[in-house]
């Protein structure tokens, strides 16, 4: 069951001054509209897959529903779930309808027999063949009535007409519903209309143009403009003016705001030691990757189990960050994962992610204590890292009792040794850290790429000696 969203306790992106502007807009609806002749009145709101969109419109509609002022009946109506069904109609209008619970029975029928018959004749059933799913009576009045009115006029077929008939009947049935409702306004949310197949998504809209074209009723359409324009061109062909196309079909169209990553990602997180200074780094991070929010919040997920099962041990931020940066590449690039921790990000837009020394250190095939990695491990239970850049060498020292210090030596002048303690908030090339020096006889067999992996996983893949 949806859970039900409200923007007092659930707007994390801080979009309620955007609902108050579509309240306004639906509110003064007839001052907006492009035709005169147009009796709806037809929203779009754009925004790519995985912003918000569904979750913006959940709170929109517990807003239009509890508000005090706000004389609307609303129903949401989600066309993903749908698209299953052989026509964009019926389940629209079965959706539209479940709203009023108003009806008397006559008006019941006379409503089921005009859904049941432009469902049926849009198709192109024959009038025989429709006879058998509604009142021959009601089929026949509207065919005789319309023959009547053009008694000298050729006709292409008397389904058409009463099609046509069928169509004022149903607009007829909203507007009897809203009045019976006491509500001023019928606003219709249609969502995950850019999920569903072509064919299903086109006719959703063209049935609302051309079907639910009834006075006081708002259509407010959450869409992906990119994406639909790429179902309208399966249908007519890539040389078709796919936006001209859409934007036809609306009165106003609008982006949804652009989120604030920082603050999503602060909001998603809580308060977790040693992250509060990274988030900035994170959200860049997500921007860079042009990740999604339906994307950021899955990699939040697994981040914050990270979080609790090791990452609370490490003390650097760098190293949050380092793991940030990995859980994003493993789930929005999974393909690339494997070159990635091996330190082949030739791809954009990993180009770049990690400090050019924790690239150097990835790219290096051998075990963690091999000398020939620049990290070697002494025989008397002390590790020691030793790392070589710009002709200066650093020896760093783990002593059993964990204490680590570090040793800069002057290639000019061998005899100069500086010593320096190193903090537990200190790291090596931006890839290893304390609480992994504390575990140096676990993972000295480990290549990086391994070691990475394994730390990603959560779980211990990789034993010595290829056990």
């Amino acid at each position: 069951m949806e859970q039900e969203l409200y923007f007092e306790r659930d707007d994390k992106l801080g979009r309620k001054r955007y609902a108050e502007f579509l309240k306004k807009l639906i509110l003064n609806s007839d001052d907006f509209k492009r035709d005169d002749e147009r009796r709806a009145f037809s929203i779009a709101i754009d925004s790519p897959w995985g912003t918000g969109k569904s979750y913006f419109l959940n709170m929109f509609r517990n807003y239009l529903c509890t508000e005090k002022d706000c004389d609307m009946a609303v129903v949401l109506y989600n066309a993903w779930e749908n698209d299953n069904w052989n026509n964009a109609f019926e389940p629209l209008a079965q959706t539209l309808f479940e709203a009023f619970q108003v009806f008397d029975e006559d008006q019941k029928v006379e409503l089921e027999n005009a859904v049941k018959a432009i469902a049926i004749l849009a198709r192109g059933v024959a009038a025989k063949k429709v006879e058998k799913h509604i009142s021959e009576d009601v089929l026949c009045e509207a065919i005789e009535a319309i023959t009547k009115e053009n008694p000298n006029k050729n006709i292409a077929s008397k389904e058409y007409f009463a099609y046509k008939e069928m169509i004022e009947r149903l607009r007829e049935c909203i507007a009897q519903g809203l009045a019976r409702s006491g509500k001023k306004q019928l606003v219709v949310i249609i969502d995950e209309l850019d999920r569903c197949r072509p064919d299903f998504a086109v006719q959703t809209m063209e049935f609302v143009k051309h079907l639910f074209d009834a006075e006081n009723v708002v259509f407010l359409f959450a869409l992906d403009m990119s994406q639909l324009c790429h179902s309208v061109k399966s249908i007519y062909g890539e040389g078709m003016d796919a936006e001209g196309y859409l934007i036809r079909f609306f009165d106003y169209y609008g982006k949804l705001i652009e989120p604030d990553m920082a603050e999503f990602i602060r909001q998603e997180i809580g308060a977790i030691p040693h992250i509060e200074g990274r988030i900035d780094d994170f959200a860049q991070t997500a921007r860079k990757l042009d990740l999604s929010l339906r994307d950021l919040k899955m990699i939040l997920r697994v981040f914050i189990q990270m979080e609790k099962y090791f990452l609370h041990e490490y003390k650097s931020g760098i190293a949050h960050s380092l793991y940030f940066k990995l859980v994003c590449v493993k789930y929005k690039f999974p393909s690339q994962l494997k070159d990635f921790l091996k330190g082949k990000a030739n791809n954009p837009p990993l180009v770049g992610m990690l400090f050019p020394p924790t690239m150097e250190v990835l790219a290096l095939s051998e075990p963690l204590e091999s000398t020939n990695k620049k990290m070697v491990c002494s025989n008397k239970g002390t590790v020691t890292w030793t790392i070589e850049k710009a002709n200066w060498k650093m020896d760093m020292v783990v002593d059993a009792a964990h204490k680590i210090s570090c040793v800069l030596i002057n290639p000019y002048r061998p005899n100069q040794r500086t010593p320096k303690d190193i903090s537990k908030t200190s790291n090596i090339n931006g890839l290893l850290f304390y609480p992994d020096l504390k575990k140096w006889d676990q993972i000295k067999d480990l290549t990086p790429a391994q070691y990475l992996m394994q730390q990603l996983e959560m779980f211990d893949f990789f034993q010595p000696n290829n056990q």
